[in-house]
């Protein structure tokens, strides 16, 4: 399946805000263009509208590839407000080539966003609920097959309060959802193949379908281990790169087939 939306001018997560008006007003009274206003959040802005930072900058789990931190204010209303998703599943589509729309998943956004106010996830669920049933009615529409959302902070330890905001989420997001499949992507960590296969095998027979994916998007490690010859063996054997965790979600494949 051919990934659409995957592509970002900064990154990925400051995408999905933007896309849902997650725009702290420090940038919206710059009363800037759309696209302006995103590269302030992301850069910063300096100019005749005014003189704003950046939004913060925080490390995404494990990896040393940061992202930008996204604000939700009091005075946020949260709803979909953007084009981007739809507009490079359609330009993909007048190329002939049917793709796999991607959203960071509305439980990731909240636990990776800053509250500055008062409100906290549970005041503003059913405003994020409302907005991605309205993503998955609107390719409904389009005739899309896939969605795919994914949610990497699921891999953190989740607590009683965490587990049924997750499940709120998903049942408010999919309760009308008609012929449109969901793909719902976490992470797995870098792990001995024994540890590893046990959670697999669980996910296995809950979902049917399981596919692998590396921990982080392979732009963020270096290319392969093979050129490492000034690297001690003891600790080299401890790495993997992109040519190793590809190789290794091979081999797991094989295993768990």
């Amino acid at each position: 399946m051919i990934p659409s939306n995957d592509f970002s001018f900064y990154d990925g997560l400051l995408d999905t805000a933007h896309l849902l008006g997650i725009v702290p007003e420090l940038y919206l009274n710059l009363n800037l263009s759309s696209l302006d206003t995103y590269f302030a959040m992301a850069r910063e802005y300096q100019g005749e509208a005014g003189d704003v930072k950046a939004l913060a900058m925080k490390k995404w789990f494990n990896t040393n590839y940061h992202y930008m931190a996204p604000e939700i204010e009091d005075s946020c209303c949260i709803a979909l407000k953007g084009t981007k998703p739809f507009d490079e599943f359609s330009e993909a589509r007048e190329l002939g080539i049917e793709t796999k729309p991607v959203i960071t998943g509305a439980y990731t956004l909240l636990k990776l966003s800053r509250f500055t106010g008062t409100c906290r996830a549970e005041d503003v669920k059913t405003h994020v609920i409302k907005a991605y049933r309205e993503i998955t009615e609107r390719f409904t529409a389009e005739n899309a097959e896939w969605i795919q959302f994914d949610e990497p902070a699921l891999v953190k330890d989740m607590t009683g309060e965490d587990i049924r905001l997750f499940k709120e989420l998903y049942s408010g997001i999919l309760d009308q959802k008609t012929d449109l499949k969901v793909f719902l992507q976490t992470y797995i960590w870098k792990n001995n193949y024994g540890k590893t296969l046990v959670p697999l095998e669980r996910i296995k027979r809950k979902a049917g379908y399981v596919v692998l994916g590396t921990s982080c998007s392979l732009l963020h490690v270096p290319c392969t281990l093979r050129y490492e010859t000034k690297m001690e063996e003891d600790i080299k054997e401890h790495f993997a790169f992109a040519e190793e965790k590809l190789r290794e979600l091979s081999e797991l494949k094989e295993v768990l087939s």
